[in-house]
């Protein structure tokens, strides 16, 4: 790999820098040299060969790319410009990746706000970028995201090698269900666009685009899907156990559509993997994928058979705790550091580095995380599991080689949490509770929970939860349901166990039961991501 390609596909490390005058012949001239790359590009047989790569290689190479977008966006991008003169930094006094750590990070408030998009492109030229995108607004206004070819065609080979690589879908026919949002989100668009091209390949894959339409989802499913050998259905998981249990109800068999979940916009449970597996007939190892993705720059990360192994060796308490000095289980996947290289700042803050549409250099995207050496992760699975990972991940997938590439574990973002008596309660801690055998056929699994005061100013919990279809909000289930989720807040919330033996009573949830699709909190379509924690309500 030469210094002007990432690796490990033929990508340039930034965009080229325009001579001519003109944006136009300078992206046009690169989309089509970067289109014809692709597709004489042989993807299966550079799966192997990222097999050889050696772990302690993915990361100098990380290294230096990250360092190298620094000097170029400092160089080539009038707000980063900007941004390192207000904070007395001169780019060509930072020699080396250690200097580069000491660099200020940016996010939202600091940088991308402060700016318009014109001057955090490339070159302060907006007109180069040929999609822009618009952040889901979960965790304040709306943001657009412009986004050229180099992000489209990374993202491209990224899923080339989840589909065909993990899913087969080089050798089986298959029906792709696009059931992410449409329309100025990032999430359909991008996926479309990239399975498209793979199609386009000479992959034998069929896609359709429904988007949020659960009814047009069911109708092509139960029509088209009998016709292929698999059904890759990609969504969001709470959308996608809408689907699998609406079509249940349709009388859909999802055991005999050879399925497969390519999933993002959130984490899940292992019990929750394990529920959708056990109704879809599927392998919770190989038939699984959730990318962790955002509209800042398109794939940070993906599961791999390896990283959900992983993730599975390590779901006890005490793991956890060792491992992330906290009760909850976060989403666990690889990543390539030559396209996002990541470091922790603060206490447990994901920065990464990416040279995206908008260049971000020690981006701070508001999530909780860290990042785990190819190396750890097999002492880990020594350690917890018993075996080698090579061996582990043999016995529970054939989905190929096994790559040496580091691993990010993400918890969330940090302000997804509701404060009740100074404990953090977690959605995943109530999705958990919502996935038990007592209830779950009760409730679709969706909820909403905030915490304010009441007459009294007592703080309390109040947690609303949507009901299926079949049943009808009542007394009985209502305290069914609460004592569930004090149970499981108390296995796998230390802090709530204690403010429950203190305070009694008053550190019970308030539950509040709601029909399958209520207009104020459930409503489908309402947007791209449903939110967890809300505001109380007036």
């Amino acid at each position: 790999m030469n210094d002007t390609e990432t690796g490990p596909f033929p990508l340039p490390a930034v965009p080229p820098k325009n001579q001519s005058g003109s944006w136009y012949p300078a992206t046009s001239s690169l989309s089509q040299l970067l289109y014809k790359e692709f597709f004489s590009f042989n993807g299966q047989e550079e799966a192997a060969k990222i097999a050889k790569v050696p772990a302690t290689e993915w990361e100098e190479r990380g290294q230096r790319q990250a360092v190298r977008v620094f000097h170029e966006a400092a160089e080539r991008v009038p707000a980063y410009k900007n941004f390192l003169k207000e904070h007395k930094v001169d780019h060509i006094k930072i020699k080396n990746f250690l200097d580069f750590t000491k660099l200020p990070s940016i996010n939202k408030e600091n940088y991308l706000k402060k700016y318009p998009l014109q001057e955090l492109s490339w070159d302060g030229n907006l007109h180069a970028a040929q999609m822009i995108a618009v952040s889901s607004g979960s965790s304040g206004k709306p943001f657009f995201w412009p986004r050229g070819p180099i992000t489209e065609l990374e993202t491209t080979y990224l899923f080339e090698q989840i589909l065909c690589n993990f899913f087969g879908a080089s050798s089986k026919s298959t029906l792709f269900v696009n059931a992410f949002a449409m329309g100025m989100y990032v999430g359909g668009p991008l996926t479309l666009n990239a399975v498209l091209r793979i199609a386009q390949k000479g992959y034998p894959i069929t896609i359709v685009t429904p988007g949020y339409a659960l009814e047009e989802i069911l109708r092509v499913v139960a029509e088209l899907g009998p016709q292929h050998e698999q059904v890759i259905m990609a969504s969001y998981p709470p959308f996608a156990k809408d689907i699998i249990d609406e079509g249940i109800e349709r009388g859909i068999n999802w055991g005999k559509l050879n399925m497969k979940f390519l999933l993002a916009g959130e984490g899940y449970n292992e019990s929750w993997r394990d529920h959708i597996a056990e109704l879809s007939n599927s392998n919770p190892v190989r038939d699984f994928v959730n990318i962790y993705g955002t509209a800042d720059a398109a794939v940070l990360g993906h599961e791999t058979p390896a990283s959900i192994v992983i993730r599975r060796i390590i779901d006890t308490e005490d793991q956890r705790k060792n491992m992330f000095g906290e009760e909850r289980l976060p989403s666990v996947l690889q990543y390539f550091p030559t396209f996002r290289y990541f470091e922790i700042a603060g206490k447990n803050e994901l920065l990464f580095t990416a040279s995206v549409g908008i260049p971000l250099v020690r981006y701070d995207i508001g999530d909780q995380g860290g990042v785990i050496p190819y190396s750890h992760a097999r002492e880990l699975a020594s350690e917890y599991g018993n075996g080698s990972l090579e061996k582990l991940v043999q016995d529970h997938s054939d989905s190929g080689a096994l790559w040496q590439l580091p691993f990010v574990y993400v918890f969330g973002r940090r302000d997804f949490t509701s404060v009740f008596y100074g404990a953090n309660i977690y959605p995943e801690n109530i999705k958990a509770a919502l996935e038990d055998r007592d209830v779950r056929d009760k409730v679709t699994g969706k909820f909403t929970m905030f915490t304010d005061s009441d007459s009294e100013h007592n703080q309390r919990l109040t947690i609303n939860v949507e009901c299926t279809h079949e049943v009808k909000p009542s007394l009985r289930l209502k305290k069914i349901l609460q004592a569930v989720i004090i149970d499981k807040l108390q296995e796998l919330n230390t802090e709530y166990k204690v403010v429950f033996s203190s305070r009694g009573r008053k550190a019970k949830p308030t539950v509040r039961l709601f029909p399958k699709g209520d207009e104020l909190f459930f409503k489908r379509g309402a947007g791209v991501k449903h939110k967890w924690t809300v505001k109380p309500d007036k």
